[in-house]
């Protein structure tokens, strides 16, 4: 999953499905195979767009960098020092998407 955000994910996850498929004509016309594909990395990014926030303090999409200035605004810089001086929000973030994670297994 790319850190760059949901639309490189996307592209990337339909050219890879359409490369690898059988019946790559069928891509373009509303293949479930290419729906799906694109979708699924457009949805399973969201946790990896986040490393690059909180490790270097860069956001790789837009949704990051509304978190990027909403941790600002609360007094807190993204990046190396922000493990070492603001544990518990990283644990905090980590925590909520575990059981983000958890929720959907379960629902999904």
């Amino acid at each position: 999953m790319p850190g760059a955000g949901a639309d490189i994910s996307a592209f990337v996850c339909y050219n890879e499905a359409k490369r690898s498929s059988k019946n790559p004509e069928e891509f373009g016309k509303g293949s479930v195979r290419g729906l799906a594909a694109a979708e699924a990395g457009n949805n399973g990014v969201t946790g990896g767009s986040l490393v690059p926030l909180l490790t270097l303090g860069v956001p790789g999409d837009a949704v990051a960098a509304v978190l990027l200035g909403a941790l600002i605004v609360q007094g807190l810089t993204p990046g190396p020092l922000l493990f070492a001086q603001s544990p518990e929000v990283v644990y905090g973030v980590f925590s909520s998407m575990l059981v983000a994670n958890l929720v959907m297994l379960i629902v999904g």
